[in-house]
């Protein structure tokens, strides 16, 4: 359970990080997937299961950013 909301957060603060500065969207992101499809070489991980995760979470985040954007 720790893993899945650990892989929800890690979406959800890639969305949020673009407050910051956008290419630690897609370093968030790319570090994430390198990271997991490795586990998925090595010990043959949920690769599609944990992605799926932190798409819930990085959706979440866009939400959270669509609404609280200025109009």
């Amino acid at each position: 359970m720790i893993t899945v909301v650990a892989h929800f957060l890690a979406g959800l603060l890639s969305a949020l990080a673009v407050l910051v500065n956008p290419v630690l969207s897609v370093l968030g992101f790319l570090i994430f997937w390198l990271y997991e499809l490795n586990e998925e070489l090595h010990l043959k991980d949920a690769f599609y299961e944990e992605l799926r995760e932190y798409a819930f979470g990085f959706f979440l985040g866009v939400v959270i950013l669509l609404v609280l954007r200025p109009a």
